[in-house]
């Protein structure tokens, strides 16, 4: 179809004057790209056939991994790391982002494709071992500072009052976890619900390995690992937060959790 436009000539004779509507539309701005997922089903496909192919094509598996797998492992622990601030401490930016990916590279044997996806296997592992590692560079530096102070203003009776409440701390949370796995159909009717249970169980019982207090953080994990929604969380939070203190006073009292 063609668009009809009227000019006037010289004589002031009007001229009607057909355009193309190809060109006539030809001013319209070009459609916007779709933005390519750095860690999709491609990446995935690429791990999984990295565990199955047979030990001795090394050069294959090394030339998929370098190609299609550590871009996006690059990617996803640069963004965690950005997001959550690992970087913060006394550490190097490059260094931690590749100590991640070498960890990440470990754990590939352990994906299993029927668990879920490998973007958030991979990102679990890689908020755990951060976690970890930012508990480890935070206490050396930590320790080099602050060792002459600790040693001039010791309180060395606090201390041992306080390290008995947290080995009987440590021996409550262990009870405790027991106890919840075992009356978790009592405390908990819907099996969405018994799921966020046993995330935060899992998070008490790992929790010398994922010390932080990142509130957001820890959310993150349990809903990832239950696959529910922040609210479903909250709601399990404040039915184990009442059950706990009432079983510590208990344990306290008794020195173990009486009914179990």
């Amino acid at each position: 179809m063609e668009q009809a436009n009227k000019l006037k000539n010289d004589t002031g004779v009007q001229i009607k004057v057909s355009i193309p509507k190809s060109v006539a539309r030809s001013t319209n701005k070009p459609k916007k790209k779709k933005r390519k997922i750095y860690f999709g089903k491609d990446v995935q496909n690429a791990i999984i056939e990295c565990n199955n192919l047979n030990p001795d094509l090394k050069h294959q598996r090394d030339r998929l991994f370098n190609t299609v797998i550590y871009p996006a492992f690059m990617k996803l622990t640069e963004n965690i790391i950005n997001t959550w601030k690992f970087h913060r401490y006394e550490t190097n930016f490059t260094d931690l982002q590749l100590e991640t990916v070498s960890e990440l590279y470990q754990k590939m044997p352990g994906y299993n494709p029927e668990k879920g996806r490998a973007y958030s296997y991979f990102t679990i592992i890689a908020k755990h071992f951060l976690i970890k590692r930012s508990k480890q560079i935070y206490a050396a530096t930590k320790a080099k500072t602050d060792l002459v102070i600790v040693d001039a203003e010791r309180n060395l009776s606090m201390e041992r009052t306080i390290e008995g409440y947290q080995e009987s701390l440590k021996d409550f949370i262990s009870h405790w976890c027991n106890w919840c796995e075992y009356n978790l159909g009592n405390m908990f009717r819907s099996s969405r619900d018994q799921k966020v249970a046993d995330a935060i169980i899992e998070l008490f019982r790992t929790s010398d390995d994922i010390d932080i207090y990142n509130k957001k953080l820890l959310y993150v994990f349990i809903r990832e690992r239950a696959n529910v929604d922040t609210q479903h969380i909250t709601k399990v939070v404040k039915v184990m937060r009442t059950n706990f203190v009432e079983k510590f006073e208990e344990y306290k009292s008794n020195g173990f959790i009486v009914s179990l």
